[in-house]
Order: C-alpha cells, then sequence, then structure tokens
C-alpha cells in the first residue's frame, strides 16, 4: 500500500503534495488565531492590537530561527507555528484513523523539526500571556 501512495505522489495522482509544496502554501496563508485580552476583546492575530503584541512576541520567541522542510528553509514565525498546528492536527487526524497528509508529517526530519520548534511556540505563548492576552475561541459575531 505504501508503494501505491508514494507512486501516486511521484506521479502527481491522487492529489499527493510534497513537502516542499505544502511549505509554498503555508508560506501564502496568514496565520489566523483568536486572542483575548479583557480590557480591549477579541482579536485575529492579524489584528491590531493583538498583531503588535503577536509580531513582538513572535520576533522574541523564534530569535531568527530556521528550520529545513523537504530542502526549504522556513524562518518566518508565523509560518512555522502554522506547520506546528498542522502537525498537532495530523496526529488527531491519525489517532482517529483519518491520517492526512502522513507523506509530509510522518518522517524524522519533520518530527525532528517540530520538536525544535515546540520550544518556540511555548515561549511565544507564555511571552503574549505575559502581556494579558489569553488563547480565545472565535467571538461571536
Amino acid at each position: 500500500m505504501k508503494k501505491l501512495v508514494v507512486l501516486c505522489c511521484v506521479l502527481g495522482l491522487a492529489g499527493c503534495k510534497t513537502t516542499s509544496d505544502y511549505i509554498v502554501e503555508k508560506e501564502t496563508e496568514q496565520l489566523m488565531l483568536h486572542f483575548s485580552k479583557p480590557e480591549v476583546g477579541t482579536f485575529l492575530t492579524t489584528e491590531q492590537p493583538l498583531k503588535a503584541d503577536y509580531d513582538v512576541c513572535a520576533k522574541d520567541a523564534f530569535n531568527g530561527a530556521s528550520y529545513t522542510f523537504g530542502g526549504k528553509t522556513v524562518s518566518d514565525p508565523k509560518v512555522l507555528t502554522m506547520i506546528s498546528l498542522d502537525y498537532v492536527q495530523f496526529l488527531v487526524n491519525r489517532y482517529i484513523g483519518k491520517p492526512k497528509d502522513a507523506n509530509i508529517f510522518d518522517n524524522a526530519e519533520m518530527k525532528n523539526n517540530i520538536e525544535k520548534i515546540r520550544v518556540h511556540t511555548l515561549a511565544l505563548d507564555n511571552c503574549l500571556q505575559e502581556k494579558g492576552w489569553k488563547t480565545s475561541e472565535k467571538p461571536n459575531s
């Protein structure tokens, strides 16, 4: 079965994407997480006043770190955070028996990078908490 999946990826069948394709896709997306602060409300990471604090915390937490995935080097904290979040979703999907993108996430390079990125994302979360922000659900419209 694994040979069939690899063959599909090589031939471009069945919607398989490479790690490089995945990274390019992530680089075009925006990180859309919600955080709240009692005195100002709930905001996306792309909205002020959260964006200013998020950008400062991300710069400090990642401190210029870069990681290579399938030959493509990534240093943008937002992209690295999205990769980390996608990896968690991959693990959940695999646990419930619906693995997706195994060719991207189920390899030693990715696992090693994710472990290192996790240190940065924890530092980022701590920094935001110190500034009074808490992870939040999407606000009711």
